[in-house]
């Protein structure tokens, strides 16, 4: 069950990525020490997919792991580092079921009665609600669960953009909302680029099929 809801949720993501939340300045990608890693020279080929584009400033990351390849549509946005935003919940969940903080058959959080702005939160919610409607504050209980100790071993073990979640709580985060809605992945401390994150994918895959 652990394996096919982690290929689940990697799967569901596409390495499609605009710049709908706040750049931060490049930062060159350190190679993973702890997890396995291709050991074929990497070869990276430049596609172009303007036309699907259009007027859309975005880039496209397209890895194929037999041989080592990365296609990539707009090679200098793909290495450029914001805010992961709502694809967090894709290392957070698989970081909360490998460790055990959610019980994938048990996974119901209650509802704290605060009205928010998307109608779909207000009510207890399990993970693969949470999971498909991003919500804030189910994530917001689970990574809290997790701890910042154990959140910042596993970020720093796959190697997690700038690895920087320093602003847990996310208060640099002026919006007016309550703290189950911010955090350090929220357009706050944490940075990982278009290209980091297929990277990071690939590290999830490589550690479900060769568990240490």
């Amino acid at each position: 069950m652990f394996k096919i809801l982690v290929k689940i949720i990697c799967v569901i993501t596409i390495c499609l990525f605009t710049t709908n939340c706040t750049s931060a300045e490049n930062s060159t990608s350190s190679s993973n020490q702890n997890t396995s890693m291709p050991t074929t020279q990497t070869t990276k080929n430049s596609i172009d997919l303007s036309s699907y584009f259009e007027n859309i400033n975005g880039t496209a990351v397209f890895y194929t792991p037999d041989t080592n390849t990365y296609n990539i549509y707009n090679d200098e946005l793909s290495t450029k580092q914001s805010s992961p935003c709502s694809t967090f919940k894709i290392f957070s969940t698989y970081v909360a079921l490998d460790n055990k903080t959610i019980d994938a058959n048990n996974s119901l959080r209650k509802w704290n009665g605060t009205i928010y702005w998307y109608d779909t939160w207000n009510k207890d919610i399990d993970l693969d609600t949470a999971f498909k409607t991003s919500c804030v504050w189910y994530y917001r209980q689970v990574i809290d669960e997790i701890g910042q100790h154990t959140m910042q071993k596993y970020i720093d073990k796959f190697d997690y953009g700038n690895k920087d979640i320093s602003d847990w709580d996310g208060k640099t985060d002026l919006d007016d909302d309550p703290r189950d809605l911010k955090g350090f992945w929220l357009e706050t401390s944490l940075k990982i680029s278009p290209l980091e994150q297929v990277q990071l994918l690939n590290r999830l895959f490589s550690a479900n099929e060769n568990p240490t």
